[in-house]
């Protein structure tokens, strides 16, 4: 079972960064609420918000990289505070629907079909959508 290990491993992995970047993220968040309380000067408020630009990057790279060691871990929210699962229920978004907007499971073409054939997301969704 040494992959079910590293599969853990990845999504502990992901769960911590994710924690200390949210505590960045309010971090983030403060400083952006004072400056425009103070009436910072445009150029100054700029570089705050370069920055709080550079910290999403810093999450979607995280998430990128966490995909690939567990793509439902990431898929399923199980991450995010249950405020942050309600509110992506109450919108709509259902993680299924990334596997159907994909067209992995309809295979048209010769390309998508060997695509198809080596893709794990896919062959999980095949398995999912054949019950």
């Amino acid at each position: 079972m040494p992959g079910d290990y590293l599969l853990l491993v990845g999504t502990l992995a992901f769960d911590l960064e994710y924690a200390r970047w949210l505590d960045e993220h309010q971090h983030h968040i403060n400083e952006l609420r004072v400056a425009l309380s103070s009436q910072m000067r445009d150029d100054e408020l700029l570089v705050l918000v370069d920055g709080v630009m550079m910290h999403y990057d810093q999450v979607f790279r995280l998430k990128s990289f966490a995909t690939k060691s567990d793509v439902f871990h990431v898929l399923s929210g199980m991450w995010m505070s249950p405020a942050e699962r309600f509110f992506m229920w109450l919108g709509g978004f259902r993680s299924s629907e990334l596997l159907k907007a994909s067209g992995c499971h309809s295979a048209t073409s010769r390309a998508e079909a060997n695509f198809d054939s080596h893709c794990c997301v896919c062959r999980c969704s095949r398995a999912i959508w054949s019950h």
